[in-house]
């Protein structure tokens, strides 16, 4: 249930940030905030299934754990850059991309 916590909140930050920032999210930076959304929305609809199923626990307890740790460092990026006092468009996209690269992958 973690897991699934952590995700959800994942995907309230990118709407959120998405939202408030739009003229920020262009080129590289939308398509690696694309890709993690459509990965947080995997993530999403993995760990309902995993609950509705008969998965081992502890494989499941184990990919969770990996779950809410890369959802808690995207969440950590996405928030530094949101409270730069004045972001620009360039250090956005290069603190996203060097800092949520190793995330979406």
């Amino acid at each position: 249930m973690e897991a699934y916590i952590a995700v959800i909140s994942l995907l309230q930050i990118l709407e959120q940030f998405q939202e408030r920032h739009p003229v920020l999210i262009q080129g590289q930076t939308a398509k690696t905030l694309e890709s993690l959304h459509n990965t947080a929305e995997y993530f999403q609809n993995f760990l309902e299934e995993a609950s509705k199923s008969r998965f081992d626990p502890e494989k499941i307890k184990s990919i969770e754990e990996l779950i809410i740790s890369a959802a808690s460092d995207a969440e950590d990026v996405i928030e530094m850059c949101w409270t730069c006092e004045n972001p620009s468009e360039s250090s956005l996209n290069k603190n996203l991309r060097r800092n949520l690269r190793p995330v979406v992958k």
